[in-house]
């Protein structure tokens, strides 16, 4: 599973309601990983806490081209297309 915890926060996609309160969590997605990085057809598998909105803001960041991923290096060549679990962690930047 990836980890864009080395990406550092999650930009302009942390949900305004979940940052006002204090929450930090993040989500769980499932995605098709493309040749170019890309991921495609994306769907939350977890979201921690529920109704954070983190599952959607990660959705967002996918869709965007915010986050991608290295695919699969076979033969000298990036597969064209593979399933792979993403996740997304939202947590505050220390100071």
């Amino acid at each position: 599973m990836d980890d864009y915890r080395q990406n550092g926060v999650a930009g302009p996609y942390y949900p305004e309601r979940a940052a006002r309160m204090g929450l930090q969590g993040g989500a769980a997605l499932e995605c098709l990983l493309l040749a170019n990085g890309a991921l495609t057809k994306c769907r939350v598998l977890v979201e921690k806490p529920p109704g954070s909105g983190f599952g959607d803001a990660s959705l967002k960041m996918a869709e965007s081209r915010w986050m991608t991923a290295k695919p699969t290096i076979a033969e000298g060549h990036p597969l064209a297309e593979e399933t792979v679990d993403v996740l997304v962690p939202f947590v505050f930047r220390k100071p």
